[in-house]
């Protein structure tokens, strides 16, 4: 029996699918394609009046090629390493004047971009005033991808995203757009799409679409799409270094870094030999040309070797650096204060400004600057950190504790609450820069007069100001 397993697309339609038609008398329908993903069939003329959106029509197929590089990230450099395929497909769409084509596809390890066009006739109906003015406009509603040999039947859903004129561009009588999928994945490689766990793969799978206009979900007949990844060869560059930081009870050595054409990849060894590290920074890559990327976030790989991933940049440097302001850490020392909720009137929507201090540490004061109240349902703070000093070397921060702690439902909660009358629940803290938020349910304190916030971990920057030299390896 199928496994049926249904996916949730993260950034569904983002953007935009590819090709233009030319006329040859023998094609009947049958599609060919050059080397820049162009189909050769002429699509059926319409007036732009007769639409139900107004798209965006463009003059030359290079426009259309800019439209979608400009919005995904390494197209361009997949498309010069030949890291996409061109299917060249196309299918009748069920009661309409039209047909959908698949141009081509990238296979990112991250993502499965798929690049589509549709005829505009497909979407002029007989009755032209209900089409254009009565009816939602049409949207892709999801990816039907079906069993082949190690692979499970899957859908992914689309939310009915609509082709909404930000997403999509018109040339020569077709409508362009991309869906985006998570990779293509089976049991035995499993589900939770970790790119570093996505296998090289090469095959051909029978994949259909469900398209939705006036009010009716048509499916498309499977058409078969080519999907290739080859992980080794979406590496463009790797850089190393020798060099180590270690002062005031902090280790930092950088092992590699690895420039990716849909993402690349920051590995280092990070320690300090009395607090934790909180798997966040003040930090940013810079090339020789004068990019610039930030980093933030890392993740624990082992016990002390993080990494951290960062979108690609738009040329290959010969050497880049690494640039540390500072590491956060983090400590248990809890500290309390006190929310009086007689102020709020029947625990409706509000916000009350307090603008009180309620702690101190590393030469910060903790203010409680807003209480926000939300219909009963639950309750948020906010909290500011102001150093005494722009110059310290250390001072609290609003960083999100146990950022990358996975499964949610297993992650430890650092923030308790509770209430005069005995009813506790735990909340969760996060935030950024010199900015904390506290976010918990807040249902059973409706009764309540007073509650108690504990947050039993503080973090904190160390300044560090050290640049390492990483060169390429290539």
């Amino acid at each position: 029996m199928n496994k049926w397993k249904t996916i949730l697309i993260v950034s569904s339609l983002l953007i935009f699918g590819i090709g233009t038609y030319l006329y040859t008398g023998d094609s009947e329908g049958k599609l060919t394609h050059g080397r820049d993903s162009q189909p050769m069939r002429q699509a059926k003329a319409v007036d732009m009046d007769d639409l139900p959106l107004e798209w965006t029509e463009v003059e030359s197929f290079e426009e259309v090629q800019s439209f979608y590089e400009e919005r995904v990230p390494g197209l361009a450099l997949a498309r010069e390493e030949g890291l996409t395929t061109l299917p060249g497909e196309s299918t009748p769409i069920k009661d309409r004047d039209g047909r959908m084509q698949i141009n081509e596809v990238w296979h990112n390890g991250h993502t499965v971009q798929i690049f589509y066009s549709i005829d505009l006739s497909t979407f002029i109906g007989d009755d032209k005033e209900k089409n254009k003015f009565l009816n939602r406009p049409p949207s892709l509603e999801g990816i039907h991808i079906e069993e082949s040999g190690d692979f499970e039947e899957q859908t992914f859903s689309t939310h009915s995203r609509e082709l909404h004129p930000r997403d999509t561009v018109v040339f020569e009588n077709r409508l362009y757009s991309m869906v985006q999928a998570p990779p293509i994945t089976n049991s035995e490689w499993g589900y939770e799409y970790i790119p570093e766990e996505i296998k090289n793969f090469n095959q051909e799978i029978a994949t259909s679409f469900d398209l939705r206009m006036d009010g009716e979900t048509i499916r498309t007949e499977p058409l078969p799409v080519l999907y290739v990844h080859d992980k080794e060869k979406h590496i463009i560059g790797q850089y190393t270094t020798d060099e180590t930081y270690s002062e005031n009870g902090i280790t930092i050595e950088p092992i590699e870094i690895k420039l990716g054409i849909a993402s690349s990849q920051v590995k280092m060894r990070i320690e300090h030999d009395q607090a934790d590290f909180n798997q966040s920074v003040q930090a940013f890559i810079r090339t020789e040309t004068g990019e610039k990327v930030p980093l933030s976030h890392f993740s624990e790989q082992e016990d002390g070797l993080y990494v951290s991933s960062f979108q690609p940049f738009q040329e290959i440097p010969e050497k880049v650096s690494l640039e540390f302001e500072a590491i956060h850490l983090k400590e248990d020392k809890p500290y309390s204060f006190d929310v009086d909720m007689t102020q709020f009137q029947g625990f409706d929507s509000e916000t009350k400004m307090i603008d009180e201090k309620v702690g101190e540490a590393y030469g910060t004061d903790i203010i409680l600057k807003r209480v926000n109240t939300h219909g009963g349902h639950h309750m948020d703070m906010e909290l500011n950190f102001k150093p005494h000093s722009n110059d310290q070397k250390k001072h609290l921060v609003g960083a999100a504790l146990d950022y990358y702690q996975q499964p949610q439902e297993t992650m430890e909660r650092h923030v308790q609450v509770e209430s005069n009358d005995g009813e506790t629940v735990e909340g969760d803290f996060y935030g950024h820069d010199q900015q904390g938020n506290i976010n918990f349910e807040a249902g059973k304190f409706r009764n309540s007069s007073t509650l108690s916030i504990t947050v039993d971990q503080i973090v904190y920057a160390q300044s560090i100001d050290e640049s390492f030299e990483l060169v390429s390896k290539n």
